[in-house]
């Protein structure tokens, strides 16, 4: 899977049922297939210190944000855009935790201001 286009052909398991796919692209960021469609979140180049737990890191950001009481006023079910956050969220606290030399992140202060957008198909990725 050499492209983004590619990650997102793999993440089409939405046709079987499943709702949510995040698919890791390293430096590149991350693709996720959600209800706002298919987006590619990425954030500022961090210089690389240690990568063990960075795709935990980034799997909590994520989740820390679509979990966070998902059926009250300002939950997930409630909110548009939701996803866009939770997938935003996900790309800087993983970005935030490879400039880290613990695994621990212990501070959220510093996680870089991810963007995010429709995938490239363009675009190649850095490391395979």
């Amino acid at each position: 899977m050499s492209s983004p286009t590619h990650r997102v052909q793999a993440t089409r398991s939405g046709d079987a049922g499943i709702s949510t796919v995040l698919a890791s692209m390293g430096g590149d960021g991350l693709i996720g297939l959600g209800p706002d469609g298919v987006l590619w979140a990425r954030a500022p180049q961090t210089p690389v210190v240690n990568t063990t737990g960075a795709g935990d890191a980034a799997l909590a950001g994520f989740l820390s944000e679509t979990s966070l009481e998902p059926g009250g006023p300002t939950g997930a079910h409630h909110r548009r855009s939701a996803f866009t956050e939770a997938l935003a969220r996900s790309a800087a606290w993983g970005a935030l935790a490879v400039g880290r030399s613990t695994t621990a992140l212990g501070s959220l202060e510093g996680a870089p201001d991810a963007t995010f957008q429709e995938p490239d198909p363009t675009f190649r990725l850095s490391k395979l």
